[in-house]
């Protein structure tokens, strides 16, 4: 007799045990994955959030700046701003790395949008500022013109 044997009740009610606890085993770990993932999803979220915040901040500050200061500043305010905005940048990258490495496409070009709206942000402001200094060399310059145009009509009456 070449048949199967009839294998015992006892026998495959463990070997279903065993299949189950596996599959529960296997369910925990992609129950673990979803939660990691979600972890990451969360970081990357809370990086793009700080992101966009370090921008509506700098454009903030630049907004009240003009307010109180029309003129802009000084060049020496200039530097110093630079490189509060080199630091700011900096900041951002290092938090960009932090998460880059598991962010979706999506979400990568988000953040590098919103580094880049930064950036323009403060390039805008600096343009600005030079703009008026140019301004007022080229209003000093044609009243020094004005001045010397009356003073040599003056001369000669």
């Amino acid at each position: 007799m070449t048949g199967s044997r009839k294998r015992p009740r006892k026998e495959w009610e463990e070997e279903d045990k065993k299949r189950k606890v596996e599959i529960d085993l296997t369910l925990d770990d992609s129950d673990e994955a979803k939660e990691n993932e979600k972890d990451k999803r969360r970081r990357v979220k809370a990086v793009c959030c700080r992101v966009g915040e370090e921008g509506r901040e700098a454009r903030r500050r630049i907004e009240e700046k003009q307010r109180k200061e029309p003129d802009l500043g000084s060049a020496e305010d200039a530097n110093c701003r630079q490189l509060q905005d080199e630091a700011v940048d900096l900041q951002l990258q290092n938090l960009c790395r932090e998460v880059e490495h598991f962010m979706s496409e999506e979400e990568a070009a988000w953040l590098e949008a919103a580094r880049q709206e930064c950036k323009l942000t403060r390039m805008n402001f600096e343009a600005q500022r030079l703009a008026v200094e140019a301004d007022k060399r080229q209003a000093r310059e044609e009243i020094e013109r004005q001045a010397r145009e009356d003073i040599a009509a003056a001369r000669l009456r």
